[in-house]
């Protein structure tokens, strides 16, 4: 199909993980990577902002590829001024963690509280008491298919 070749040449010269739109349902139509074709991310916060005609900039664990990354989405509107889908680029945060992954001190937290990059025994654990954050966690998926982890540490 002409979009995804299209879409491929352009995550290239944005340097991205990935570049897909989503239909109004939150179903990938046209993506960059071929096993985002047909997934449903109407669950992500990425999209339900940009449906209310919003950008959103959103930090998670892919649901389908299992990679920490950043979502940027925005809406797409038709010639009569309707949003008509949704264009997300996600960017790869592991590449820039790399170099840190062996510190102990170091981590990448999303305001949630869980732990997405980091050292290995904190990686996908949650800092924290079990409250509506961690309901936000579950509900947005934020650590795709892994469910987090309690961590023996509390955020003060």
């Amino acid at each position: 199909m002409l979009g995804n070749f299209i879409f491929k040449r352009l995550k290239e010269l944005a340097q991205a993980e990935a570049i897909y739109f989503m239909n109004l349902k939150g179903t990938v139509t046209v993506s960059s990577e071929p096993s985002f074709l047909n997934q449903n991310y109407s669950f992500r916060p990425y999209f339900k902002k940009a449906l209310q005609g919003e950008s959103c900039v959103f930090l998670a664990r892919g649901y389908t590829s299992n990679e920490v990354g950043i979502y940027f989405s925005r809406p797409w509107w038709n010639n009569e001024g309707k949003i008509s889908g949704v264009l997300v680029m996600k960017e790869d945060l592991l590449s820039l963690f790399r170099p840190y992954e062996a510190e102990e001190e170091i981590f990448l937290m999303h305001e949630s509280g869980v732990i997405l990059i980091g050292p290995k025994k904190l990686e996908n654990g949650y800092l924290g008491k079990p409250t509506l954050k961690l309901q936000q966690v579950l509900k947005e998926k934020i650590l795709g298919r892994a469910l987090p982890k309690p961590l023996p540490y509390v955020l003060v």
